[in-house]
């Protein structure tokens, strides 16, 4: 190539260049153009349109168009970084000042705080009202109205179950097995037994010694059985318990059984109606009548597990101390509750009525001759 034709393609390319450059230029500049109308428009709307703002804005566009065309600068003139410093010094509105900011915060800390304390407080009354709606308590003591009958047998519950609240009865479930087993064992029958849900008898129904000829009613029921000299209470007078499980009853207060039992002295057994865990409890309740020797374990496996193996050393074999004039036996029966399962109705019947009604019965009838005696003399 020539020294003209090469003259001529640098003239070329030059040209080129120059045209891609201005091209670029243009573009930067209409891009940096709607840029700057934004940022006025946003100025007119955050001063609401005020004179000083529209003053101030062309200031800031030519400050912040020249901020961003002199990028590649070593640095900006010290009189627009100082006016546009000024400027958003003075007029903090768009932001927020740092007293509003802290106003703010402040208030919404204290509605926060405010707000937990009456959680807080919500929570802690919802526990106490809850802890008070849990709380139930016993009936009062059921013996005969005919003073002259001795008692003998004093059968404990732990607490009565929601059913025998709402129904104001001891055992008031109709499938706990112990109005049942007393019917069995002294001569009437609870009810029909059958389900008002299914319609069908309960299990228990094809072991039950009498027909439906022999069904009395609650009060009938619990009047033939302490006119043969059996006495019926609880253990706990009150204790706070979601639902009607033992093991759920959490600070029982325990009924003054030992005061009961002493002022009737003809007391010669405890029946303990609702299994181990009952047995704990009032092992709990009454240490102190079993160190001194108030009471023993009676003679069925059940309740040497409950209380023989826990007291034996301790009392030195059960051996009473001087001013105790009579050792009661304290009797584990299998659980009556019909959350007890695990041992069959008949088995629950077979020990209550060897420890408990049979024996019963035989003390009653021994009571009720001496009676007859004293009458006679």
């Amino acid at each position: 190539m020539n020294k003209r034709g090469k003259k001529e393609n640098d003239m070329r390319l030059f040209t080129s260049f120059k045209y891609n450059r201005h091209n670029q230029h243009s573009q930067k500049f209409h891009q940096r153009k709607k840029y700057l109308v934004k940022f006025v428009a946003v100025l007119a709307v955050a001063f609401n349109n005020s004179k000083e703002a529209l003053s101030f804005a062309p200031l800031l566009a030519f400050d912040q168009f020249r901020m961003t065309t002199s990028s590649n600068s070593s640095s900006r003139s010290s009189s627009n970084r100082e006016t546009t410093s000024r400027f958003f010094h003075k007029r903090p509105i768009v932001t927020g000042s740092n007293e509003a900011k802290s106003t703010k915060s402040q208030r919404r800390n204290e509605t926060k705080a405010k707000a937990k304390v009456d959680t807080n407080t919500h929570d802690a009354s919802s526990s106490s009202s809850s802890s008070s709606s849990n709380r139930t308590h016993s009936f009062p003591p059921q013996i005969n109205s005919d003073t002259s009958i001795k008692i003998h047998t004093l059968i404990l519950g732990t607490h009565p179950s929601i059913t025998s609240l709402a129904k104001v009865q001891y055992f008031g479930h109709p499938q706990n097995a112990f109005w049942w087993i007393a019917g069995d064992c002294l001569g009437f029958r609870r009810s029909d037994g059958i389900s008002p849900s299914s319609g069908k008898p309960y299990k228990l129904t094809n072991y039950l010694w009498h027909g439906e000829d022999k069904v009395i009613p609650y009060q009938e029921q619990l009047e033939t059985l302490t006119s043969k000299g059996f006495a019926l209470w609880d253990l706990f007078q009150s204790c706070e318990r979601k639902g009607s499980l033992d093991n759920d009853i959490k600070d029982g207060q325990p009924n003054n059984i030992r005061e009961f039992c002493f002022k009737h002295k003809t007391i010669k057994r405890i029946i303990m109606a609702n299994g181990a865990k009952q047995c704990d409890f009032f092992n709990k309740s009454f240490e102190q009548w079993w160190l001194e020797g108030g009471l023993k374990p009676g003679r069925n496996e059940l309740s040497q597990k409950a209380f023989g193996n826990k007291w034996s050393k301790k009392t030195n074999g059960f051996t009473q101390k001087k001013g105790m004039t009579r050792q009661i036996e304290v009797y584990c029966m299998p659980g009556v509750s019909p959350a007890a399962a695990s041992v069959s109705y008949v088995d629950k019947r077979k020990e209550f009525q060897m420890y408990c009604y049979d024996p019963g019965m035989m003390d009653h009838e021994r009571l009720s001759r001496l009676r007859q005696v004293e009458d006679e003399g």
